[in-house]
């Protein structure tokens, strides 16, 4: 039992969470391996500098050598590698980058359209491609649960009153918006 309750718990948030949720399609997957990518050079870059510098400060300390006064006017050669690297190191990031970008470009006609609106204390939810009763759309209102109302196995935060139901396997276009409130609506609020 407990092991079918870890398997279900695997895709919530977690506190002080540092990776990504587990990825539920081939494209999440592939963004998902692209961030470990550059975490890893990230931290190799980072350990490495910072070895240098402290290798630096140790070695030309101009109190101990006057080394350090002969290199301290020109360094052409230095400047080059120093940007060389750099950008040799943005090319390897931007590339893959770039195709992960336009394999999310994806133009298909979508089978549902779901509007999403954000508003302060709940969202309301339209699926803008059903007509019902001689309405423009089938909308609901979704509310969080109280957290007095929870079952147990429910989470705190995530469980809502009324959830999106979206058919597996379906090419979905999702438009999010954030209701905006004018001044006159807040000061009668």
């Amino acid at each position: 039992m407990i092991n079918i309750i870890q398997k279900l718990n695997c895709d919530i948030a977690e506190p002080w969470q540092k990776h990504f949720q587990d990825a539920a399609c081939d494209l999440m997957f592939k963004i998902r391996v692209l961030r470990d990518q550059i975490m890893f050079y990230i931290i190799l870059i980072l350990g490495v500098l910072g070895w240098l510098l402290i290798k630096i400060i140790l070695t030309f300390n101009s109190n101990k050598k006057a080394i350090s006064r002969k290199f301290s006017s020109h360094g052409s050669i230095i400047e080059t590698i120093w940007t060389i690297v750099p950008v040799i190191i943005l090319l390897f990031i931007a590339f893959p980058s770039f195709k992960l970008l336009y394999l999310t470009d994806e133009v298909l006609n979508p089978q549902i359209t779901l509007k999403i609106v954000a508003r302060q204390w709940y969202w309301t939810y339209q699926y803008s491609d059903y007509n019902i009763r001689n309405s423009d759309s089938l909308s609901f209102d979704s509310y969080m649960v109280n957290t007095s109302d929870l079952e147990k196995g429910d989470f705190r935060l995530l469980e809502v009153d009324n959830k999106i139901v979206l058919p597996v396997g379906a090419r979905i276009r999702i438009i999010v918006l954030r209701e905006m409130l004018s001044i006159v609506e807040l000061f009668l609020l």
